[in-house]
């Protein structure tokens, strides 16, 4: 089974099971996707592809202007899940996590309430098209103290870890469903 996914440790978990890929370079926003996405799946046929945009898309690149706004980043995911139906691989969206809201020196700042906004655009397109959700955002809501370093978007180690088992139980699910 051909899987594509972020995370080496949920290679690491899956292997024997399934052969888990990842695009090589962070995925960034939904237009870097867009522009990136037939790289990304090369050639060849993928059983499950699990997938996420937001985080890169809702950044502030100066005050109260999103790098891609609501409805660009609406119509982008569109487009992008047309594109990954067009594999005719099991999808999986994975929520974006959720944000501190105060980010360290040098990073874009992100508001917490506009990754709720986000994830429901998403969630209403995933419905729309009957893919599975990895709800990423409600593992991690709640627990970022414990889970992230202070005012950075990024996990620590046992916040990776959380998110990695949570995503190998689901891609585990996946995986053996897309071999019926």
């Amino acid at each position: 089974r051909r899987v594509l996914f972020r995370s080496l440790r949920v290679r690491a978990a899956l292997a024997g099971a399934a052969n888990v890929h990842r695009a090589p370079a962070n995925c960034g926003a939904t237009t870097k996707g867009l522009a990136e996405l037939d790289g990304w799946l090369g050639p060849g046929r993928w059983d499950v592809i699990v997938f996420n945009f937001g985080l890169h898309d809702l950044r502030h690149v100066k005050p109260g202007v999103q790098a891609v706004a609501p409805a660009d980043y609406e119509k982008n995911l569109r487009e992008i899940v047309r594109r990954l139906r067009a594999t005719r691989a099991t999808l999986v969206w994975a929520s974006t996590t959720p944000v501190q809201p105060k980010n360290r020196p040098g990073q874009f700042p992100r508001v917490p309430e506009e990754v709720a906004a986000y994830n429901a655009m998403a969630a209403r397109i995933m419905a729309g098209h009957a893919i599975a959700i990895a709800d990423l955002y409600a593992v991690a809501h709640g627990r970022l103290e414990e889970l992230q370093p202070p005012g950075d978007v990024h996990f620590n180690s046992r916040g990776s870890d959380l998110l990695d088992r949570k995503s190998t139980r689901l891609n585990s699910s996946h995986v053996s469903e897309s071999r019926m």
